[in-house]
């Protein structure tokens, strides 16, 4: 028969934490304060009920700290965030309130991510490859089309030239070089047309 109520045995405050142990010795760990105080958490009995609910709102709460925490390491898209907490262990409700907020406050925002994401893949990748990627993270056709739009095609002439030189370094001017820097351009997600272009110029004597 199941419980419907918990003992608390014993609350130990911690420095911005806490730790609950119960009366089966078992031990709750990292109990935010805020979820503590919201459900009057104290030692004695509890009704199991309001302890489950008490649990899903600690939860939560460490889901959006742990959420914003690592968006201002790196911005992420809606996607992205939710495998990090997903793969961090947190259910799917904490998971959808962590990212309600963090959609809510403007931490996450999928439409400036796309822009400013294709913005800097430009440096060294192709079309292809950038829209590849960004299909990987999670963004919709839209964002990315929209994205993808203002960039102007000479930043891809000019990053792919750039490639091309850096990989021709040292190298020979030879047939078998030519497929190589080829390959290697089209792996970086340019055209093959654009790739045809760029290569040529470097090997128009053999």
């Amino acid at each position: 028969m199941e419980l419907s109520q918990i003992s608390v045995k014993k609350i130990k405050y911690l420095k911005n934490l806490a730790e609950i142990t119960t009366a089966d010795q078992q031990v709750y760990k990292n109990i935010n304060i805020e979820a503590l105080h919201k459900f009057s958490i104290k030692e004695g009995d509890v009704e199991k009920k309001h302890f489950d609910e008490f649990l899903l709102e600690n939860e939560k709460l460490n889901a959006k700290i742990f959420l914003i925490r690592s968006l201002s390491r790196s911005p992420k898209t809606e996607k992205m965030a939710r495998q990090k907490l997903h793969e961090k262990g947190f259910r799917k409700k904490a998971i959808d309130y962590a990212i309600s907020f963090a959609l809510e406050y403007g931490f996450i925002n999928d439409e400036k991510y796309a822009n400013e994401y294709s913005s800097v893949s430009t440096s060294n990748k192709g079309e292809y490859r950038i829209r590849f990627e960004m299909m990987q993270k999670g963004l919709s056709e839209e964002e990315i089309e929209n994205a993808l739009k203002k960039i102007d095609e000479q930043e891809y002439i000019d990053a792919a030239e750039r490639l091309a030189i850096k990989y021709m370094k040292g190298k020979e001017v030879n047939k078998k070089n030519y497929e190589r820097l080829c390959r290697y351009l089209i792996s970086r997600g340019y055209s093959f047309d654009l790739v045809k272009k760029i290569a040529e110029p470097f090997f128009s004597s053999t």
